[in-house]
């Protein structure tokens, strides 16, 4: 309160010099300056401009409110999009690895048939029970024991197998050396070379 003794001295002083006083005050101390306002119109820091800041603010606050409730809202959905994508992405890996073992379970019973020919496929594959059928790695297990009762049960609907020595067919340009030669290997020959030796083999 310096600045008012200032400004008084030792002495009363009247409107007019006590704005000459303020007017000089300020003239000296630029930085420090004195204002007078008018308290009883209730102007002090401008009672409208102090009203509309504080509707400023207000509005200021109330469009804050608002986005603090949308980021909650968006956080919210951002949450559930997460769970829905991971779940998508689980589903998606569950049915690319059940499909990839179908696959290998497939293939596995039609290379069982292409060792075991059958009159009827398309029956016998329709009795292997594929919960019965895993795939581990590469491996695909299951098949053998079924196959082995599917060749039990159904044997008359599989083609039998003739095993033996592949029969000896006579080299290109056979020629007998006599009849019981040639009629060893006429099975193997042509009857247009099975009569030509045998002609050939009466004129000696």
């Amino acid at each position: 309160m310096n600045f008012l003794k200032d400004l008084f001295g030792d002495k009363q002083l009247s409107f007019d010099e006590l704005v000459k006083a303020v007017e000089a005050y300020n003239q000296a101390n630029k930085d420090n300056q004195i204002k007078i306002a008018n308290l009883a119109s209730g102007e002090y820091v401008s009672k409208e401009k102090y009203d509309a800041k504080e509707k400023e603010l207000t509005k200021a606050n109330e469009q804050l409110t608002t986005l603090n409730n949308t980021v909650k809202t968006f956080e919210g959905e951002k949450t559930d999009l997460d769970t829905k994508l991971k779940d998508m992405e689980k589903q998606y890996k569950k049915e690319m690895k059940d499909m990839q073992e179908g696959f290998a379970k497939e293939k596995a019973i039609n290379d069982w048939f292409s060792q075991n020919k059958t009159k009827h496929p398309d029956l016998l594959k329709s009795k292997f029970d594929m919960e019965k059928i895993s795939v581990d790695g590469d491996k695909v297990i299951g098949i053998d024991e079924q196959g082995k009762a599917l060749l039990e049960q159904y044997k008359d609907l599989f083609i039998p197998v003739i095993r033996g020595n592949d029969p000896i067919n006579p080299p290109q340009g056979f020629k007998a050396a006599g009849f019981e030669d040639l009629v060893q290997n006429a099975d193997n020959m042509s009857a247009e070379e099975v009569a030509a030796q045998f002609a050939e083999l009466e004129s000696k």
